[in-house]
């Protein structure tokens, strides 16, 4: 497979399971902020993963209920800063 980041062909791994290495365990979970702050932080946590050899990226994959969750506050969502 090609990765959607740097293009490379057949640098993608197999699907493969996220697991966390903090004490109370759990999945990594991908957290957005609000346009509304009043509202919480959606937080969406990811199960499955494939990660590019050439570039890094790991591409995380959300189940079908999360992808509702996702899609239906899209529109709310802001980026956090990078600092």
């Amino acid at each position: 497979m090609r990765c959607p980041v740097c293009g490379t062909e057949g640098s993608l791994s197999p699907l493969g399971k996220l697991v966390s290495t903090t004490p109370h365990g759990g999945s990594p979970e991908l957290r957005f902020k609000r346009r509304n702050a009043i509202h919480s932080e959606p937080t969406f946590t990811a199960k499955l993963a494939r990660a590019c050899g050439k570039c890094g990226v790991l591409l995380a994959f959300l189940d079908f209920q999360q992808r509702s969750t996702l899609t239906t506050a899209m529109d709310e969502l802001i980026p956090y800063d990078r600092g």
